[in-house]
């Protein structure tokens, strides 16, 4: 199960494949693995110099928080209805954005037309 990136990735070897068992909510894990807390962890397992990666044992060594199934559930849902407007106004934002940038260049159109201020001839 694979978060949305915004960037592309390629499976290979140097992936790992985590398997919660029925307490763990999948989409809850991945929301774990994936923040800013972990990143930072992990960060500092980093070795190797031309290819930086983690292995297992670091993965392992890993503390991930898990509350109550139906807490992981609700938490999980509360992101995703967060994200989802989130994304609705980054939605808006871009329409708003694409509108006053054409609003902006029809105005400075007139301005060198010399239709914004009365002529006098």
């Amino acid at each position: 199960m694979l978060p949305k990136l915004k960037t592309k990735a390629i499976a290979k070897a140097d992936c790992f494949c985590v398997r919660p068992d029925k307490n763990i909510d999948s989409e809850f894990l991945v929301l774990q693995l994936t923040c800013s807390r972990v990143y930072d962890l992990l960060v500092r397992e980093i070795h190797g110099v031309t290819r930086p990666r983690i292995n297992t044992t670091q993965l392992k060594k890993l503390t991930v928080y898990f509350p109550s199934i139906e807490k992981q559930v609700a938490i999980v849902k509360l992101i995703e209805h967060s994200l989802n407007k989130l994304n609705h106004a980054e939605e808006c934002y871009a329409k708003v954005k694409t509108y006053t940038d054409k609003l902006e260049q029809s105005i400075l159109a007139k301005a060198f037309r010399g239709e914004l201020v009365p002529q006098q001839l």
